[in-house]
């Protein structure tokens, strides 16, 4: 196909990956993913393009916590499953729920690192972005 000939990941990328899945347990291993967005200004980016992106607070990474879990007992996961939290905010790394979860190795975070956001980096905004508020993102406007 077209597609996976012109968007082939690089090879650090496909590094990452194949370090997250032994992290995860290994090929054909069952995971939960979680993924959190605090926003630019929570993820210490601020003002991007003009536009403040405030999203979620860090309550509600409990939530998603509490959810996995269910999700887990749903599909009839082993206790073992680890669970996969993608946050753009370190901010998440505070919580006492996250750092139990953590230690005891059921929790993986992304490695610490840089981060680059892409409209800082001179992606430009989707079209029709211009003008709106943080509250539209919220609301999924």
């Amino acid at each position: 196909h077209i597609w996976s000939t012109l968007f082939r990941p690089s090879d650090a990328l496909e590094r990452q990956f194949a370090q997250l899945e032994q992290r995860l347990g290994g090929p054909h291993t069952p995971y939960i993913g979680i993924h959190f967005r605090a926003g630019d200004q929570n993820s210490g980016f601020g003002r991007i393009n003009g536009e403040t992106d405030l999203r979620g607070s860090l309550n509600e990474v409990i939530s998603l916590l509490s959810c996995a879990h269910y999700i887990e007992a749903k599909l009839g996961l082993p206790s073992t499953t680890r669970w996969y939290l993608a946050a753009d905010s370190d901010q998440v790394l505070v919580l006492p729920q996250v750092q139990t979860w953590k230690e005891s190795g059921k929790l993986i975070l992304r490695p610490a690192g840089a981060k680059t956001h892409l409209a800082a980096a001179g992606v430009v905004p989707p079209t029709g972005s211009e003008g709106l508020s943080s509250s539209h993102y919220q609301r999924g406007e």
